[in-house]
């Protein structure tokens, strides 16, 4: 069955932007998810729970529920926990996985 959710006024001339141009869908609101956020830093933790990488990425956000997912991230590391650079990248991170 699919259901179909009114999309407030204010979202409904954005831009799709996400993957494959379509944005994430709230499983649970069965609607698109809007842009919280671009850029945002986030830090990639290895199994040990050690910060090994730094990452450009994009928050986003059910309009409805506010539940929020990160996608979109850059193509490659912006600093890796050997570089000279990652401390102080590190300071300035949002978000920890």
């Amino acid at each position: 069955m699919v259901v179909k959710t009114q999309i407030p006024q204010q979202f409904k001339s954005m831009k799709s932007t996400s993957i494959g141009g379509r944005r994430p869908i709230c499983v649970d609101c069965k609607t698109e998810m809007i842009p919280e956020k671009n850029s945002i830093l986030v830090c990639q933790h290895n199994p040990a729970g050690k910060p090994i990488k730094i990452w450009y990425a994009d928050l986003w956000k059910c309009p409805m529920c506010e539940y929020e997912i990160i996608l979109g991230f850059g193509s490659g590391a912006i600093s890796e926990w050997y570089e000279d650079s990652f401390e102080g990248w590190f300071k300035d991170v949002e978000y920890h996985f």
